[in-house]
């Protein structure tokens, strides 16, 4: 399974649920790299180098840039969603059959309320 690394502003909740379904998942905050002010190039290579991991992340526009930039282990993107499960499960459901996720970047969204869904078919 894929080694994640959740950066400093990534839901612990979130992570707690992947850790549930097996992930290997180690956050900024425990890895010491917490409220150091590192910027997301520094976060990402540490990811990467250091850890062989894919980063989750909330950043996206920042990390599309380093993904383009940069070589890395995988950058996991996702849009922040108070729903911690259903984050969790939506980056499962994008991950679980990959076997690496070098050098790709994973967009994770929100799905829309169920209202908007229902006027367009979903």
């Amino acid at each position: 399974m894929i080694k994640l690394y959740a950066d400093e502003d990534f839901n612990y909740l979130a992570v707690k649920v992947l850790r549930k379904m097996g992930y290997d998942i180690k956050t900024a905050q425990e890895a010491g790299k917490a409220r150091q002010w590192l910027d997301d190039k520094a976060q990402l290579a540490y990811a990467t180098s250091s850890e062989g991991c894919a980063i989750l992340t909330h950043n996206h526009k920042d990390f599309f840039k380093l993904h383009t930039e940069n070589e890395h282990s995988g950058i996991i993107s996702c849009t922040h969603n108070k729903n911690y499960k259903q984050l969790a499960q939506r980056i499962d459901e994008q991950i679980r059959n990959v076997p690496q996720l070098d050098n790709q970047l994973v967009r994770i969204t929100k799905p829309p309320p169920e209202s908007k869904r229902k006027k367009k078919g979903w």
